[in-house]
């Protein structure tokens, strides 16, 4: 996420899913980087409409069927 420059709570990055078959699938912050502490992020998933706080250290746990989701998940730096 370095390239995206300045984290402010209107920035948005879309994340690209392709699942193989019906799979489920976690998603966790493994390292930040120059990020502040107290810097929340959160995983937006479109088709379920949850904001999920990466940042208490738990993964994500979702489920795909087959296909490419361009516009499904985003990481987002407010909820709602």
């Amino acid at each position: 996420m370095q390239a995206y420059g300045e984290i402010t709570d209107e920035k948005v990055v879309p994340l690209n899913l392709k699942s193989s078959g019906d799979n489920t699938f976690e998603i966790i912050i493994s390292e930040k980087e120059n990020i502040k502490e107290s810097q929340r992020i959160y995983l937006h998933d479109n088709l379920t409409g949850e904001y999920f706080n990466l940042t208490k250290g738990d993964a994500y746990q979702f489920g795909s069927e087959a296909g490419v989701f361009k516009n499904r998940l985003e990481i987002v730096f407010q909820s709602e």
